[in-house]
């Protein structure tokens, strides 16, 4: 029971770091600073985001197979935002501004300044 617990315990911290070191990489964070903010060296955030490039293509897999932005975030246990993002992250601009897979998303009528 306590060995259980425990690898749980220790399955869900490497979960959270994982998402934490891919949402800071989209963020333009260099992976030495994600290693450091989350306790871990740079060679482990290395190893974290190749994972998260095999998350990503099952997600965008996932989304292309017509499951809806929150079905894959439970399905991945990942943050609905963060599935958002990897759909996005491999468009470009003109499909992003409009995208419905982004949970009813409507087009984006940009604001001159």
């Amino acid at each position: 029971m306590f060995i259980e617990r425990t690898c749980s315990i220790l399955a869900k911290r490497r979960e959270q770091r994982l998402a934490t070191a891919w949402k800071l990489s989209a963020l333009g964070w260099t992976q030495a600073e994600i290693g450091q903010m989350v306790g871990t060296s740079q060679d482990s955030i290395s190893l974290d985001l190749r994972k998260t490039s095999d998350l990503k293509k099952l997600v965008n897999s996932a989304l292309s197979s017509g499951l809806p932005v929150s079905e894959v975030a439970k399905r991945f246990n990942l943050p609905p935002l963060l599935v958002l993002a990897a759909s996005l992250e491999a468009k470009g601009d003109p499909a992003r501004a409009y995208s419905p897979k982004a949970g009813g998303l409507q087009h984006i009528v940009p604001i001159a300044i």
